[in-house]
């Protein structure tokens, strides 16, 4: 059964705002990046959200050197997976984080990447395809590309790729706004899902 992509209507407003006054904040940021430099910082840039997201539900351990986000959580993989089994994003959401994953991988290992490339250019328009499933996106996107068009034109297969990782942005920041209470039912399941009981694993 597919997960619902419904999103509380004035949880929906919340996102655009935040969405309009971070539109040009994003774009400043990664202009001037090459499309390695684009993958790999805006992989971090969800990987630091995701962090938060996790240090602000968990306790800390007290020790030095046990925590479990230095140890069991420390990188970007097992943090999307915590973040999907604590209920903070639904299954759609982990699985577009983990093909970011992998193309950072790649692109990390790589000097010379483009991701306009044959190799690129069908996984970036899956994970826009991925994410279109959720109702602000096309809304975030638009935003995005007003704010890209003052500069000048960029190749469609990278904004694709500058839209996903603004609007995954838009949303874990939003998550952080809403408060970070796991299995706690909200108004905002990221992604879909009401709650995490109905989230299909």
């Amino acid at each position: 059964m597919p997960e619902k992509t419904e999103i509380h209507p004035k949880v929906f407003k919340r996102i655009l705002e935040l969405s309009f006054e971070y539109a040009t904040e994003f774009y400043l940021e990664f202009r001037g990046e090459s499309d390695r430099g684009l993958v790999v910082l805006g992989a971090a840039k969800l990987d630091l959200l995701l962090l938060e997201i996790l240090h602000r539900a968990m306790r800390p351990h007290g020790k030095k050197g046990k925590d479990i986000l230095d140890n069991e959580l420390r990188d970007f993989g097992s943090r999307i997976k915590a973040c999907y089994q604590l209920g903070f994003i639904n299954r759609r959401i982990m699985n577009v984080l983990d093909k970011i994953r992998k193309i950072r991988n790649d692109f990390a290992h790589t000097v010379h990447c483009k991701l306009e490339s044959d190799e690129y250019r069908d996984r970036i328009l899956d994970l826009e395809k991925q994410v279109k499933e959720i109702k602000p996106f096309e809304s975030c996107k638009e935003m995005l590309w007003r704010e890209t068009q003052k500069f000048f034109q960029v190749d469609p297969i990278r904004f694709s790729f500058e839209a996903t990782l603004f609007f995954l942005s838009s949303l874990l920041m939003m998550r952080l706004r809403l408060g970070v209470t796991p299995f706690h039912e909200t108004v905002l399941q990221l992604g879909g899902s009401s709650t995490v009981a109905k989230d299909k694993r």
